[in-house]
């Protein structure tokens, strides 16, 4: 984290995607949820600074399986393997042209649909199951408005 307008920022659009995720929704349109922390946390891990997106990601996944009262870490463990993944190839992703970071990061999101959809049924929590799946095409639509959102500003060069 570079400054702590950046940490602020981090931790307001992490509770912003935590309280996207919880707001109830009319039943036909519930599947269609994007999968709002990973895909705030992977465009931040992917612009700015990666560092505290790990930390964040275990905290607001275990704060999602509180709320939903589901086996602690589910959540977390689904998060924190796409980050991982985003962050060892944030290089590679920064220099691509964003249609293929795009189509990158649809790999992100079927992990993690994979993820939940394996500790639900090693767990045996039992979720609605293609909501998993929905979120993908979802959430890669957003991707790339969130990817453009969070891209730090220019720093001005001053004359000299």
């Amino acid at each position: 984290m570079t400054t702590l307008r950046d940490g602020l920022l981090l931790i307001t659009l992490t509770a912003l995607a935590l309280l996207l995720t919880l707001l109830p929704l009319p039943e036909p349109i519930m599947p269609l949820r994007p999968a709002w922390p990973l895909l705030v946390l992977s465009a931040w891990a992917m612009q700015r600074d990666p560092m505290a997106v790990l930390p964040l990601a275990l905290a607001a996944g275990l704060m999602l399986d509180a709320v939903r009262g589901v086996t602690l870490g589910l959540h977390g463990a689904a998060l924190l393997l796409p980050l991982a993944a985003t962050m060892q190839w944030r290089a590679a992703l920064r220099t691509m042209p964003l249609w293929q970071a795009s189509i990158a990061a649809g790999v992100l999101f079927l992990l993690h649909a994979l993820l939940l959809s394996l500790l639900d049924a090693l767990t045996g929590e039992h979720s609605l199951r293609s909501a998993h799946w929905w979120a993908i095409p979802v959430s890669l639509l957003l991707w790339p408005l969130a990817v453009l959102l969070l891209r730090p500003a220019p720093v001005a060069k001053s004359p000299g």
